[in-house]
């Protein structure tokens, strides 16, 4: 081979393997995406090409050097090496293809709540993201880009519906602009006509965001007034105007109702709020209310112990009775607080608590609620928040013992919260709104529905399945009122609001009432400060290991190793 090919053999060899290194990094660098990136398929035809043309211009050098013997033991050696790099390639092909991760944190920060995966991998119309952050703008922080970036990836995960689209308001102003994007942080969620603008959003507000734009209509909550109840607006500790927010930010319109201003309930209110009144109900106020679940909406009383409010008899009409006693818990003490604060630890299996198992809620001065005696006809009552077992309801207010008296105050377990789902035929509730010509609840026989008959038709999602073929075949689908009661207001107060699972409680109350389950309130995860405690024998070990033993084990080896060299 003269000196002309021995340097196009050089030539051809350095090309070749700059081609199979490129070659080598493209596979190795695959991300799972679809090819069409013009420059890496530039790249990778080129390198393609300069192996070829390494093979095809020194195949005599390859063909003499693959018959010796040094040559072998290299083949060998860059076979392993290939080997090794193909594993890491199909590795890391496989990961791209089928990503997977798993949430080792004890808060489980990184991970979506049950709402979220419910919502999202349920999607079935298109939901468009657009997210506005500076490229370099607050990188790592909670609220940052790449904090955001890493929940999208999360979300997208779930649904091929959901489309998210980054864009940096300082290299497109003009489109920052057209959307009027005065903070960084800012996100649209759209789908079809409909868009929800959150800024720094976390994942309560992401998710109720995907909810408002893909829901039907908007629902309204009333909160009555002029009872001296809780104020709407009111920013002090005993005011609701914290819930409240939190309600507007979920989409509800929530508005005051003046029954003494107002002949009747708007039609237009799903929910009706009854919250710590101080003065009495009039009979007109109560026929209002009970119109309202004559209509099938949601109605939710919170009665305060010691207060003629003059709702008992609305709750036991339907199978709810508050008893007017003061409820005591030792388990206050806990909180730092005194015994006339209960804390809710017990949890029936529903809608509205399902999520809060392990959360605790507490109730300031709260009265106990029971099953009325006689339950009436299509009403299915049951138990949302119960007491610890430690507490129990002193009935005489005026004794100066606060202790448990035995055979008068009542003994815990002791309901604090219940629901009533009324079926509003069986119960003579439509019959005060039935049109001109006959009583709604009357059915083809002219009498209402056996007690079984409604429970059968009571669903606890909405709409009663239609009635079965027979004497009341051909009639509309039943549907359902509800009733909440809650023993106390103070539990989502401005004040106490924060603790636990008070809002929560409150907020999945509501949407229950309004019929929107989906809108369920989502917790934030935070990491927690989870200091590490150490007796004083466990520190002793731990100073004893890493403070002496470790380092005196390798200075030993060193000196030991020392000795032995100036040995030989």
């Amino acid at each position: 081979m003269g000196r002309a090919g021995i340097v196009i053999g050089r030539i051809a060899g350095g090309v070749g393997a700059l081609a199979a290194v490129t070659l080598l990094f493209r596979l190795g660098y695959y991300d799972g995406r679809p090819p069409g990136d013009t420059v890496w398929t530039v790249v990778t035809v080129v390198a393609a090409l300069g192996l070829a043309s390494w093979i095809w211009l020194d195949w005599e050098a390859i063909a003499l050097a693959s018959g010796q013997r040094a040559t072998r033991k290299q083949a060998a050696s860059w076979l392993a090496v290939s080997m090794a790099l193909g594993v890491v390639v199909l590795a890391n092909y496989v990961a791209a293809r089928h990503p997977a991760s798993r949430d080792l944190t004890q808060a489980k920060i990184h991970t979506l709540s049950e709402q979220t995966t419910d919502l999202v991998g349920k999607l079935d119309r298109d939901v468009a993201v657009t997210a506005f952050f500076r490229a370099g703008g607050e990188a790592g922080t909670p609220g940052g880009r790449d904090a955001f970036i890493s929940l999208m990836e999360r979300y997208e995960r779930l649904s091929p519906h959901l489309k998210v689209e980054l864009v940096d308001p300082e290299a497109a102003p003009w489109a920052a602009q057209q959307k009027g994007v005065v903070q960084d942080g800012t996100v649209f969620v759209a789908s079809g006509t409909r868009e929800e603008k959150v800024v720094a959003p976390g994942e309560g507000d992401l998710t109720n965001a995907i909810i408002k734009v893909t829901r039907e209509g908007k629902k309204t909550v009333y909160f009555t007034t002029g009872h001296g109840e809780r104020g709407l607006e009111e920013a002090a500790e005993q005011g609701f105007s914290h819930v409240a927010e939190a309600l507007r930010k979920q989409g509800y319109e929530v508005k005051a109702l003046d029954l003494f201003q107002t002949p009747q309930v708007p039609e237009d209110a799903d929910v009706v709020v009854v919250a710590g009144p101080t003065k009495p109900f009039s009979e007109s106020d109560r026929r209002l209310l009970t119109d309202h679940l004559a209509r099938n909406r949601g109605l939710l009383l919170m009665l305060d112990p010691g207060v003629e409010h003059g709702l008992a008899d609305l709750a036991r009409r339907f199978g709810i009775e508050s008893r007017g006693d003061l409820v005591l818990d030792p388990n206050g003490g806990r909180l730092g607080a005194d015994y006339t604060y209960v804390v809710g630890v017990d949890y029936s299996p529903h809608d509205i608590t399902e999520r809060l198992s392990g959360i605790a809620t507490v109730f300031p001065v709260a009265t106990s609620l029971a099953e009325s005696e006689a339950a009436p006809a299509g009403v299915l009552r049951s138990s949302l928040v119960r007491s610890s077992d430690a507490a129990y309801g002193k009935v005489d207010l005026q004794t100066p013992d606060p202790s448990f008296a035995e055979g008068k105050d009542h003994a815990g377990p002791l309901a604090l919260a219940m629901l009533a789902s009324i079926d509003p035929r069986a119960a003579g509730l439509a019959a005060a709104t039935a049109p001109e010509g006959g009583s709604a609840g009357e059915g083809a026989a002219g009498a209402p529905p056996s007690e079984d008959a409604a429970r059968a038709e009571i669903a606890p999602g909405g709409e009663a399945p239609a009635a079965p073929a027979g004497d009341d075949a051909g009639e509309a689908p039943i549907q359902r009122a509800d009733l909440a009661v809650f023993g106390d207001s103070d539990f989502a107060s401005n004040a106490l609001a924060g603790f636990g699972a008070n809002a929560d409680l409150f907020q999945n109350a509501v949407s229950y009432l309004a019929r929107e389950g989906d809108l369920l309130s989502i917790r934030p995860k935070e990491a927690g400060h989870q200091p590490l405690s150490l007796t004083g024998p466990q520190l002793m070990v731990t100073i004893l290991v890493a403070v002496i033993l470790v380092p005196g084990l390798a200075v030993a080896g060193g000196v030991g190793a020392w000795l032995w060299r100036r040995r030989r």
